[in-house]
């Protein structure tokens, strides 16, 4: 065998031990505490399909294109004789969001209305070889977590909970019943431990009103929506606003360069774009509501359940205005209602959780500037919800303010405050950490992992390297040293 023969055959041997130690990492690592995990994703539009499983398979979610922005705005100008430019714009803009976002619709009982379909893992990792090749290429967020679980706790320990975000999630709590019942059961065990991503919250919430935590050795609600949030809420009672600052701080962030939003807003151009948009919203909004947001958002029971309870009413009153349509939607309305009872009692029902035996831990970051078009984004969030609720309940600072307020739980930039939170002994708090922070191989991912290995209880005492405030950087969501936990 010459010697170019024999490099090739090196080279082809090296790629099948490589590929076999892949398949071996999510299969053979062993864990000192196996207890089931379920790790439960949150809201991804790229996850759900039309006509799922044929040839004619496409994402229910169809993409902002460049396109499609252009020739909107195309649209506007040719017809602004037609009623005005905002007109024109709206009209245009519902038919480009009706063609990214019609076929995420519900129907007046808050069921799908076109056919749609997803991956659904009803077994371990260890089981799932479509699950592990999926793991393989993601290297952030839900799935990097699972994928980091499996490789630390053992492949056939972890479970990954997938679902359709726009139904009801009282409904789908009985479907996350379905799999802890089957990991209990697979196992041999009494409880599972639940980690519930983003909109996994309410569905959790769901589950616990249905079932209790009598199946739970620890939750772990990261990111999560347990307590409702402040953008569900203030998009659904139609309260849709921005400002100058806002949009300055929304700039600098997208574009990483701080000084460019302050340059901007002192130009004045921020100041005309907040005066502009909020005047076209007085004018359009109600065109756009009827016209797109009622049958699409407003018909998702998972944006309903985040709507804080006492706002409830506002809210149908907005995006079902008139009796008429109250009788039309009077299914979905009912379904809405059984969530806000859920929702009232939430606080008193999580509160009871350590008594039953669950060791919670809660969390999630800040520091963030979502997309600026509520008020409450000027308030503290991590891009895309609300700090305030995440953390469950927490007082917080606009951002770039501080609290009047200081002590043991208050960060130590002034921008949280822990002290009434639902867990004040057990929420971590992250400057930084943006939505569902776990990267792969992340000091963030090594949080939610260090618990989850910790066979007793925990607490933002238990682990060092983690006290109750930290700074990460945006990208990496490792520990920024010199910044933390001074952040």
């Amino acid at each position: 065998m010459n010697g170019r023969v024999k490099r090739i055959c090196a080279l082809l041997l090296t790629f099948a031990l490589l590929f076999s130690a892949a398949g071996l990492c999510f299969s053979e690592a062993a864990s000192a505490d196996p207890c089931p995990v379920v790790i439960a994703r949150g809201m991804d539009f790229n996850r759900l399909y039309t006509n799922y499983g044929s040839p004619a398979v496409r994402p229910l979610f169809h993409g902002v294109t460049a396109a499609g922005i252009v020739k909107t705005l195309a649209s506007a100008m040719k017809n602004a004789g037609d009623g005005g430019f905002n007109h024109a714009l709206a009209v245009a803009a519902v038919d480009f969001a009706r063609e990214i976002l019609g076929d995420m619709a519900c129907d007046n009982k808050g069921e799908s209305v076109q056919n749609v379909g997803y991956a659904k893992y009803d077994c371990s990792v260890a089981e799932s070889p479509a699950l592990q090749a999926l793991l393989m290429t993601s290297p952030s967020q839900e799935e990097a977590l699972v994928r980091a679980a499996a490789e630390t706790l053992g492949a056939e320990n972890v479970y990954f909970f997938t679902y359709d975000y726009r139904l009801d999630p009282y409904a789908l709590a009985s479907q996350l019943n379905d799999l802890i019942e089957l990991a209990k059961a697979a196992h041999g065990a009494e409880k599972v431990d639940l980690v519930n991503c983003s909109m996994a919250g309410v569905i959790t919430d769901c589950y616990l009103a249905r079932y209790g935590g009598a199946s739970l050795r620890k939750c772990i609600f990261l990111s999560s929506t347990f307590c409702g949030t402040n953008v569900a809420t203030e998009i659904l009672q139609g309260k849709v606003y921005t400002d100058e600052d806002m949009l300055a701080r929304y700039v600098s962030q997208m574009t990483r360069l701080p000084l460019l939003g302050k340059f901007l807003k002192a130009t004045g151009l921020l100041k005309l774009a907040a005066r502009w948009f909020n005047g076209f919203v007085e004018e359009e909004k109600d065109y756009v509501y009827e016209n797109f947001l009622r049958d699409t958002f407003g018909t998702m029971l998972s944006f309903w359940a985040n709507v804080q309870p006492d706002k409830v009413d506002d809210c149908i009153a907005m995006i079902f205005p008139t009796d008429e349509l109250k009788a039309e939607y009077a299914p979905l309305i009912e379904k809405i209602r059984r969530l806000q009872g859920i929702m009232e009692n939430r606080d008193a029902m999580l509160r009871a959780l350590p008594a039953q035996g669950v060791d919670v831990s809660v969390i999630a970051g800040y520091n963030s500037a979502p997309i600026p078009l509520y008020p409450s984004a000027a308030e503290q969030t991590d891009a895309i919800l609300d700090s305030r609720w995440m953390l469950g309940c927490a007082e917080v600072s606009p951002l770039d303010g501080k609290l009047e307020t200081a002590g043991d739980r208050v960060s130590p930039d002034g921008a949280v405050d822990l002290t009434n939170v639902l867990f004040p002994e057990d929420t971590w708090a992250i400057r930084n950490a943006g939505h569902v922070p776990t990267a792969y191989g992340s000091d963030c991912t090594a949080l939610v992992l260090s618990i989850l290995q910790t066979p007793g209880e925990t607490n933002v005492e238990s682990f060092e390297r983690f006290p109750q405030f930290f700074t990460v950087d945006y990208v990496t969501k490792n520990i920024v040293k010199e910044k933390s936990p001074i952040c």
